[in-house]
């Protein structure tokens, strides 16, 4: 009975993360190798924020598009989210705010499919890069 529980609940874990990752934003587990599919773009968010020392609830807005929460970073972590591609339009925006109150609000960004942005808070830097193909 125990084979069958230990079973079960690894079969719910996979299912919740393929739901997570199918749609508009899901977290990469920690300790997972950072790869993303051709589709896809590669949220990086360290809130390394000095004031205040909150965790940061991550949006992404693209023009002519709903905005989308990804998830939560806490404080003096990093946290990595993927996205599908089609999710996003040019002049895409991430958003980290707490409480509804927006802290911070990224330059425009246009990226494609198989990439990574990575945004320090602290110093308001952001960067993109191409991942290497899967």
């Amino acid at each position: 009975m125990r084979i069958r529980t230990t079973q079960l609940l690894v079969l719910l874990a996979v299912l919740a993360f393929a739901g997570c990752a199918s749609g508009g934003g899901g977290q990469m587990p920690a300790g997972e190798a950072l790869s993303v599919g051709p589709d896809q773009v590669a949220v990086e968010i360290r809130n390394n924020l000095l004031n205040p020392r909150v965790a940061l609830t991550i949006r992404i807005r693209a023009p002519g598009r709903t905005v989308t929460t990804l998830g939560t970073v806490q404080s003096d972590r990093t946290q990595t989210f993927v996205v599908d591609s089609s999710n996003l339009a040019a002049g895409w925006v991430i958003i980290a705010s707490r409480q509804g109150q927006e802290l911070r609000v990224s330059r425009r960004l246009t990226t494609t499919g198989g990439s990574i942005v990575r945004w320090d808070l602290n110093a308001d830097r952001l960067t993109t890069e191409d991942l290497p193909s899967q």
